[in-house]
């Protein structure tokens, strides 16, 4: 799955997420959140999954 971070006044991209459709799936699957239920993950929850494929995580930004 991929998470795209867009800046709000240029919808420019700013980051790129990718996560795992299993690591996702599992998540949404654990109990406790209404948001989950219907099917929703936060960005935080979803970066915590995911590895940053650009810019590049070397690049210090």
């Amino acid at each position: 799955m991929l998470l795209v971070l867009l800046d709000n006044l240029t919808l420019e991209p700013r980051e790129m997420w990718e996560a795992p459709y299993s690591a996702v799936e599992d998540r949404l699957a654990v109990p406790g959140s209404k948001s989950r239920e219907r099917g929703a993950l936060g960005v935080s929850e979803f970066k915590k999954l995911a590895d940053r494929i650009w810019p590049a995580s070397d690049t210090g930004l």
